[in-house]
């Protein structure tokens, strides 16, 4: 909000920590004014974002708040 955002995508991975994430920053992005325009959930072993950020960019908005897991570490 500081920075003059009010209209949010949400796009997590489809887990436990995602829902976690997106739920947190939905309720205090909307606590402050804002609102959530899109919420996106892109399951774990998928790994094209192409289709799921073309949705995202159709629905417009200022930013967009993004949850994904890291990558493992390499061995």
């Amino acid at each position: 909000m500081k920075n003059n955002i009010k209209k949010v995508v949400t796009l997590v991975s489809d887990y436990a920590p995602g829902h976690d994430a997106e739920t947190s920053f939905s309720e205090r992005f909307k606590a402050n004014g804002g609102e959530i325009v899109g919420a996106l959930r892109v399951p774990l072993q998928n790994p094209d974002f192409a289709p799921f950020l073309q949705r995202a960019a159709d629905a417009k908005p200022d930013a967009i708040f993004v949850f994904v897991p890291p990558a493992p570490a390499p061995s």
